[in-house]
């Protein structure tokens, strides 16, 4: 039996997206479909595969105009390509059939979840901030490597119960997260590099994925409404803030410029060599100017609250305090661990004050990272560092989301709270760590500086 056809063939016209859907449906899933043939062992029915063919051209050529797709569509869709993948794994009698779709319909994914849009530019660069600064071990790459990690998936499992919380009342699904989740079929599951009991259990953790995969794509129930009344109340109550906050956020501001950036301040102080002193962590601090810092931040984090967005003249002036400090630590005029400290201290603060995840609030742009981290083997460039690793490529693509994302936010006044904090964290990275050779240092502090040039040009106006 011979198969032909090309997803890059020309769709007939008569086919209506909701009619190639049906016949997708009908073909697969339907009770006389696909693989209820192969499972009663009977032969699929030729005649019906150019329409099929037919009707994934005409999907691919609706989907690759959108950002997000209907929930029903994407789960009808992992129905096909999860049971096509199992089916594959125990069918013997009809394998090279098999086989024909289960090629087609993943290079058909590849291409409509693996382009990029130019809709989607600053999603996906924020995608590889989140990757680069953020992220963490993966359960997919330690696969890869021949290792099967159960924390990592009982992590990724965990995020993809969040992931049905969150979706609890979503119609449409994002091209990012359809990527993050039908990654999952690409991983190595019967890599022969794994023993016999090896691939046993890994057999249960796909089945696991597979199946928790499948209950993120069903439709809502409103187990969660009493959750999202609280939340829609909480913001209401957020619209209705004192008069009086405004003016306490305006004079921390005020506090803010005067210690950061303006004479008499607490950094030209110690550009002139005053003394201070400076206690770590998180011990109360006796110096009057870290105390009013202190204060005015706790102030702007109060302001802050349930913000998903921020102006960017706030956060230029918290990140402008990194170069000049680590400009101060080249000719320190006072002690240099002052300086450190007071480093360490401020970015700390900032990261604290920006940072608005917590038991309530897990975004779902950070959820669907998390994920794609797991199934998607991704590699992390400040993870690398953590390790005494400089990986160059991982830094390419960290600037290259740095420039995509100064393109996108050009003209605006307000930038995603999430990024900002990123971008902070930067300074605080494993920078200057002691396995690096004299050499690493070097090329370290020069890949620094060229990312320092690219976050300041993000928060200019």
């Amino acid at each position: 039996m011979s198969f032909s056809g090309s997803l890059d063939d020309k769709p007939s016209p008569f086919l209506t997206i909701n009619e190639a859907w049906k016949v997708l449906y009908d073909y697969f899933l339907g009770s006389a479909g696909l693989l209820s043939h192969f499972e009663a062992s009977q032969t699929p029915n030729q005649a019906l595969i150019g329409e099929v063919e037919n009707a994934l051209a005409i999907i691919k050529d609706d989907w690759m105009c959108r950002s997000a797709f209907p929930r029903e569509q994407v789960q009808i869709l992992w129905r096909i390509v999860s049971q096509l993948d199992e089916a594959l794994e125990h069918e013997r009698t009809h394998e090279p059939e098999l086989r024909f779709w289960h090629t087609l319909v993943r290079s058909w994914i590849d291409e409509v979840f693996g382009s990029s849009r130019s809709f989607l530019r600053e999603a996906e660069a924020m995608g590889l901030l989140l990757q680069h600064l953020l992220g963490g071990v993966s359960f997919g790459e330690s696969l890869q490597k021949g290792s099967i990690e159960t924390r990592f998936f009982h992590d990724l499992l965990m995020r993809m119960k969040n992931l049905e919380k969150v979706w609890d009342s979503k119609q449409e699904i994002s091209v990012l997260a359809c990527r993050a989740l039908f990654a999952s079929v690409y991983l190595p599951w019967s890599s022969e590099r794994f023993s016999k009991i090896q691939r046993q259990e890994l057999a249960v953790i796909k089945h696991m994925v597979y199946q928790q995969t499948q209950e993120s794509l069903q439709e809502a129930t409103c187990e969660h409404e009493h959750e999202k009344q609280e939340v829609l109340q909480e913001q209401r109550g957020l619209e209705l803030k004192d008069v009086s906050a405004l003016y306490a956020e305006e004079e921390a501001w005020r506090v803010l410029r005067q210690h950061f950036i303006e004479p008499g301040g607490l950094l030209d102080q110690i550009d002139h060599g005053k003394p201070i002193q400076v206690h770590p962590g998180n011990k109360p601090q006796t110096c009057q100017e870290l105390q009013a810092i202190q204060k005015a931040l706790a102030e702007v984090q109060s302001s802050w609250e349930g913000r998903h967005e921020l102006p960017k003249w706030q956060i230029d002036l918290m990140w402008r305090i990194a170069p000049r400090l680590e400009e101060l630590l080249q000719h320190p005029p006072v002690p240099p661990l002052t300086l450190h400290l007071l480093h360490a201290n401020l970015f700390v603060w900032f990261s604290n004050a920006l940072n608005e995840l917590n038991s309530f609030y897990y975004p779902e742009d950070l959820i669907i990272h998390d994920i794609a981290m797991h199934t998607m083997g991704l590699r992390s460039f400040t993870l690398e560092l953590r390790f005494g690793t400089i990986d160059v490529e991982a830094f390419e693509e960290l600037i290259h989301a740095l420039k995509e994302l100064n393109e996108c936010w050009k003209g605006k006044s307000v930038i995603p709270r999430m990024a900002a904090w990123l971008l902070i964290l930067v300074p605080i990275g494993n920078w200057d760590a002691t396995v690096y050779t004299h050499e690493q240092k070097t090329q370290l502090a020069k890949m620094k500086r060229g990312l320092y040039t690219l976050i300041q040009n993000c928060f200019s106006e």
